[in-house]
């Protein structure tokens, strides 16, 4: 694709990143919680 390397793609990229690790931390936050 011809967009691939634009600034608003990689803030996306970035963006995703960010909210895939929050859902990690939060299911192990939740995880954590109901087996202690």
């Amino acid at each position: 694709m011809t967009g691939d390397f634009l600034p608003e793609r990689r803030r996306a990229s970035v963006f995703s990143q960010l909210v895939t690790i929050l859902l990690l931390l939060v299911a192990a936050g939740v995880a954590a919680w109901l087996l202690l």
